[in-house]
């Protein structure tokens, strides 16, 4: 085995800086793979104009913290500014799945929030799930035929209130 090491060491005031500059591309190539804060946990700060990451295999971006900002993508750039994720030959139900193992999803938008679906919009699909919407106005238009239908034997089983008038 052939290796070169590295190292700074300062034994006086101050950090110990390793500094590599070049005119033109830096390439970092490993056979059994590239290792970055391997003996402890360390920072890494990257400033680039561009950041692409292409991989062979699978990509991963998992982390320990425990707070509330744990794994964060931000946008800042201006007004035309977008993040897309996308999945190009995946035929799986879930080909993109969003999952809150132990807590919920809470989606905002300013804008309108549209979800489309060419299949169609599934809500508690899996298991009866309790479904409340609160809106200032619900419109509700359909090409087809619209059905309610309940399983419920209560005679409350299907409510229409209203306080506002007729």
């Amino acid at each position: 085995n052939k290796t070169l090491t590295i190292s700074a060491v300062n034994s006086g005031a101050g950090n110990a800086i390793v500094d590599i500059d070049a005119d033109g591309t830096v390439n970092i190539d490993g056979q059994s793979g590239i290792n970055i804060g391997k003996t402890e946990d360390v920072p890494i700060d990257i400033d680039s104009s561009t950041l692409d990451i292409d991989a062979s295999g699978d990509i991963a971006i998992d982390t320990t913290s425990n707070s509330s900002t744990a794994l964060t993508l931000t946008t800042d750039g201006g007004v035309n500014e977008q993040i897309v994720i996308t999945n190009t030959q995946g035929t799986n139900a879930a080909a993109i799945d969003i999952n809150a193992s132990a807590g919920g999803i809470d989606i905002d938008a300013t804008g309108v929030l549209a979800l489309d679906g060419a299949g169609g919009i599934d809500i508690g699909k899996t298991t009866d799930v309790a479904i409340d919407i609160d809106s200032s106005t619900l419109d509700i238009d359909a090409s087809g035929d619209i059905a309610i239908d309940t399983t419920s034997n209560s005679s409350t089983a299907l409510t229409l209130t209203t306080d506002g008038g007729v």
